[in-house]
């Protein structure tokens, strides 16, 4: 056998020496694909972008927002209510496909096969972090409520605003309002807002913001409180089955034999059993300088988890 290049490819000598059969090259592997899933940045800016329309349709219609009295009135609105059904249209579409996106992403295991925790991380043990989105409206002199973000003055349609230092920013109608520091000054607590202003009248500011606090050294307990009157917060919270509810002494033990969820802990409450929207109530101390009051509803629930929402008050005790 002779070899050619170092490679034994021809078989036997002579003339009539023919060629060994060689192995046909291994294919090479197909690189992964990802399949787009739609950004939930995406959805936060549409769902502001109808904010701000909803309110400027809403304004201009009464006519406090001006515009070219040469256009008739009826027609104009007309088309921009076309417009925002269309925009909800897309919406529902985005969704939609975000949702299969997902799904496909998901079965190639792209993505947490349990969405809905991803979007609820467990905070440490000692934490409560509360999330939701808030509508404010701040009056000139007034502070955006949990900062220190204060409203000096109203310039026909501009709103300027003024930090601790002196510095001041304009902000009008659609733009941001950002703040990222401690619940009221208050020590282990952190506050972050990103909002945007949806209306601006002589007398006040309206914010809408989606926000997320976090408090340190929680220890709820049970206490009859008389809650001074403060700014209600929105929420969602979940838990899961003979795990406590965060930032408070209540437990959910999972359903019942005729399908009810149990949830133990509520003072003259012996029974515990509860069906999809009905309300729970809970009122205590997360540390000894915070008090913290819950106006929740049951939203659902299964055998593992629940999911409650409402509103959650936030008290700062001397």
């Amino acid at each position: 056998m002779r070899r050619v290049f170092g490679v034994p490819d021809i078989v036997g000598v002579g003339r009539h020496s023919q060629p060994a059969p060689t192995q046909p090259p291994a294919p090479m592997p197909k690189p992964a694909v990802r399949r787009p899933v739609l950004s939930g940045n995406i959805a936060c800016l549409t769902a502001r972008g109808i904010c701000c329309l909803y309110s400027y349709l809403a304004g201009w219609r009464t006519g406090s927002q001006p515009i070219d009295s040469s256009v008739p009135r009826g027609h104009v609105f007309r088309l921009l209510k076309w417009g925002f059904q269309l925009l909800i249209l897309f919406i529902v579409v985005s969704f939609a496909g975000r949702g299969y996106a997902a799904l496909a992403a998901r079965s190639q295991g792209l993505l947490p096969s349990d969405p809905v925790a991803s979007m609820f991380p467990e905070p440490q043990a000692d934490q409560l972090r509360l999330r939701g989105v808030n509508r404010d409206t701040i009056q000139p002199g007034r502070n955006l409520p949990g900062t220190d973000l204060v409203l000096v003055e109203i310039r026909e349609s501009d709103a300027v605003f003024a930090k601790p230092g002196g510095e001041t920013a304009v902000r009008r109608f659609g733009d941001s309002v950002k703040f990222d520091g401690p619940w009221a000054n208050v020590s282990g607590t952190d506050y972050n807002v990103s909002g945007r202003i949806i209306r601006v009248t002589p007398g006040d500011v309206h914010v809408v913001s989606v926000y997320s606090i976090t408090i340190s050294d929680t220890a709820p307990a049970r206490a009859p409180l008389a809650m001074t009157p403060g700014t209600p917060y929105t929420l969602v919270l979940r838990a899961r089955t003979d795990a406590p509810i965060r930032g408070t002494t209540l437990h959910y033990r999972g359903r019942t034999d005729n399908g009810d969820a149990r949830v133990d802990g509520l003072d003259g409450d012996s029974w515990g059993q509860f069906s999809a929207m009905d309300s729970i109530r809970w009122s205590g101390l997360l540390r000894e300088d915070l008090a913290v009051s819950y106006n929740m509803r049951i939203l659902f629930y299964t055998d593992t988890d629940i999911y409650l929402g409402g509103t959650v008050q936030l008290t700062h005790l001397p």
